[in-house]
């Protein structure tokens, strides 16, 4: 007796039908019809009665399928069991992070998985909504990244860092000496529109106001350089360039805050070491990031 005939025969008895069994399985109808009746000549019974379309179970067919059931719901536990026992001692952990952030974390965090941990960290760099996106559908096993005022309860998190979002430009701008800007105001700038921006593209339309953008980019350096650059201005938190002294964040008069969060799937079961850096980040956030970008407006943030 083959697993693969236990398979195809709880298939066709899901469906009493061998030619819906066959398509399901994606193997010929004669490859299934071939291995059930190996099975009922091994076995010395009659598993099914045959009618022009369909098949039914016969008795004897009925306690083969209840205790073949049993057989692979058992192998079906040990395999995942195996495989969580493979997984949990794994060294290797997924992580998505935006770049604004990439810059505050690395390469602090690599160096902690290595030699706190013995980790080695698969870093994919994502916007916030994909690394989220990301984490409902278990292809990373943890992300810092911002976390709206959307509701997210298949979600669970720290809260790293609270900051807010910002109008970031160079310090010679006109604007840069304001203690507070409403969006109002930046209705003549040049701005850069952080892709995918769903924020700032919101905090714009709530106030009716249509900016001049420049350029739409996901790349940090490229809007550092024109930040840096005096060429144009953003929306962004102001921790995000806090390795440019060129660079200034001046608080919005409309505080929209944008907590800085580490992220996993509720109930996820993480390995062992992935397990310990998650609980390591969430408690120790100030290994960390980098010093707050200081500002002549005094930000606390």
């Amino acid at each position: 007796m083959k697993l693969n005939q236990l398979y195809y025969f709880k298939c066709v008895c899901k469906h009493s039908n061998i030619t819906k069994a066959a398509e399901e399985l994606h193997i010929s109808q004669p490859a299934i019809t071939r291995s059930i009746h190996d099975l009922e000549e091994e076995l010395g019974v009659t598993l099914f009665t045959r009618t022009n379309k369909n098949v039914s179970l016969t008795n004897e067919g009925k306690l083969f399928l209840y205790r073949s059931s049993e057989i692979l719901s058992n192998l079906d536990s040990l395999t995942d069991e195996m495989r969580d026992l493979g997984y949990l001692r794994r060294t290797s952990i997924r992580i998505g992070v935006p770049p604004t952030i990439g810059t505050l974390i690395l390469p602090r965090l690599p160096i902690i998985a290595a030699e706190q941990f013995q980790l080695e960290l698969e870093i994919s760099e994502l916007s916030s909504y994909d690394a989220l996106t990301a984490i409902e559908n278990d292809n990373l096993d943890f992300t810092i990244c911002l976390l709206g005022d959307q509701e997210y309860p298949m979600l669970e998190y720290y809260v790293l860092k609270d900051t807010s979002l910002c109008f970031c430009t160079n310090i010679n701008h006109p604007l840069a000496k304001e203690k507070q800007i409403k969006i109002e105001q930046l209705a003549d700038e040049k701005i850069i529109f952080f892709y995918p921006g769903e924020l700032m593209q919101q905090t714009f339309e709530r106030h009716s106001v249509t900016p001049k953008y420049i350029l739409k980019s996901n790349q940090m350096l490229t809007i550092c350089n024109y930040l840096a650059a005096n060429l144009a201005s953003t929306l962004q938190f102001p921790e995000a360039f806090a390795h440019y002294p060129q660079i200034t964040a001046v608080p919005l008069s409309d505080n929209i805050p944008l907590p800085i969060c580490l992220i996993k799937k509720k109930g996820k079961r993480l390995a062992k070491g992935a397990s310990q850096l998650y609980h390591y980040i969430g408690t120790h956030s100030e290994d960390l990031f980098t010093p707050t970008l200081k500002t002549d407006h005094s930000l606390s943030l």
